[in-house]
């Protein structure tokens, strides 16, 4: 089941008519199609190996603007440009779309996360992880396509 980016998704309860936030540990309580998301992402494969993603999109997920990007790095700690060290660095996000100009985003402050209001359409991201030397090839990128939406969150 794909979602639409957002907070953890609206569920209903079995017997209960109203929708619920539904934390992560609840996957027994929660409506069918919720169960099917949460099985899914706890089911997705993940390597041991340092790598870096985009940690709340999937690829070729429908989202809707604004929209909060989570960054994340495994294997390296993330510091801002000047207290790192090799094994520590920060994110640089570059963002492609047909209906605007390239944006490369540095977060050299150490951020991992992001809002950002995209164009609509097909728009594509591209992660990677620098360190104070500026070597952009420790991890390979993390790359997806999304498609932006005008609808609202359901």
């Amino acid at each position: 089941m794909r979602r639409k980016h957002g907070a953890t998704p609206q569920c209903k309860r079995a017997g209960d008519s109203a929708p619920i936030q539904a934390p992560w540990f609840a996957v027994r309580t929660l409506h069918a199609s919720c169960k099917d998301w949460y099985d899914n992402e706890l089911s997705r494969p993940r390597s041991d190996e340092p790598a870096v993603r985009i940690a709340n999109l999937r690829d070729e997920e429908l989202v809707s603007r604004p929209l909060r990007l989570n960054f994340d790095v495994r294997g390296m700690g993330v510091a801002p440009t000047g207290f790192g060290d090799a094994k520590h660095g920060h994110f640089v996000l570059k963002v492609q779309s047909d209906r605007a100009p390239t944006h490369l985003f540095d977060f050299s402050n150490g951020a991992i996360q992001t809002t950002l209001s995209l164009p609509l359409g097909a728009t594509s991201l591209e992660l990677a992880f620098k360190n104070d030397a500026g070597d952009d090839d420790l991890l390979a990128p993390a790359r997806m396509s999304i498609k932006v939406s005008p609808a609202a969150h359901q």
